[in-house]
């Protein structure tokens, strides 16, 4: 298969050149990624704000001045790369995508933007537990590459098992081997409990953000519990939040009114 990859830790991230190195040895891949982090972008793009710049890297890998999202439209829709591509995948992340974190991550934009533009879209993940610069050297990306490049076609079939468009969301625990896969029957839930805090500044104030670090709730076979149980988890996550099961009936009974 054609595979587009990008991510949002940027295009040296090692994760995503663990992705690279792993579906190189079954399929044929392009890499358009962020030149540099972009977490937490989300579904944010910036192309019709200004011009990116794209540089070249490497054969059939370049960086992109916007976010992850960016990184999908003109891959998809510029001749940037002249193939028909059969797949976006996303990562692999350097830190969990579960629950809430799928709403924020620029990673699972990328999946989702390509579910947006007509093509199946995988995001996949490793936890972080340590962020220390050292703790950060010492993640395993290898084995989550091997498992999405193996299974890659049965990614795709999972991404259009679906009467609503729906991406692929993978996840699992920095390790050099798992237990298994298994598919998630829920999303833990995760309330962050973060706080922003005021520092007084001569024209006004200075944010100082504090991470609470707080450890989510869950339930059996959930992505986070599955993960810290030693397995891959597979969420297939609805990427089109348009909800199309609202009934004119239901519509007139909220008597809404000016």
């Amino acid at each position: 298969m054609n595979v587009l990859v990008s991510n949002d830790d940027g295009v040296d991230g090692e994760g995503l050149k663990a992705l690279v190195a792993g579906l190189a040895k079954r399929h044929k891949v392009y890499v358009l990624a962020p030149d540099t982090n972009r977490s937490a972008a989300s579904n944010h793009f910036s192309l019709f704000m200004k011009p990116l710049k794209i540089k070249k890297v490497a054969e059939n890998v370049y960086s992109c001045s916007g976010t992850p999202v960016d990184c999908v439209i003109t891959a998809l829709t510029s001749p940037l790369f002249d193939v028909k591509f059969d797949v976006v995948v996303s990562g692999i992340n350097k830190g969990q995508n579960v629950g809430r974190d799928i709403v924020y991550s620029g990673t699972c934009a990328a999946a989702r933007q390509a579910v947006f533009e007509g093509l199946p879209g995988i995001a996949a993940s490793v936890f972080c537990e340590d962020w220390s610069e050292e703790g950060q050297k010492n993640l395993h990306f290898e084995a989550m590459a091997e498992f999405v490049s193996k299974n890659l076609s049965q990614l795709v079939k999972l991404c259009e098992l679906s009467k609503r468009p729906s991406f692929v969301n993978i996840n699992g625990d920095s390790l050099t081997s798992y237990k298994g896969v298994k598919y998630t029957r829920t999303l833990c839930v995760k309330d962050y409990d973060d706080k922003v805090s005021l520092k007084k500044t001569d024209d006004g104030f200075e944010t100082v953000f504090v991470d609470a670090l707080t450890s989510p709730d869950y339930e059996v076979d959930s992505d986070y519990e599955l993960c810290k149980e030693g397995y891959i988890a597979v969420s297939k996550v609805i990427a089109d939040s348009v909800p199309k099961d609202v009934s004119p009936d239901f519509i007139k009974d909220l008597n809404l009114s000016l």
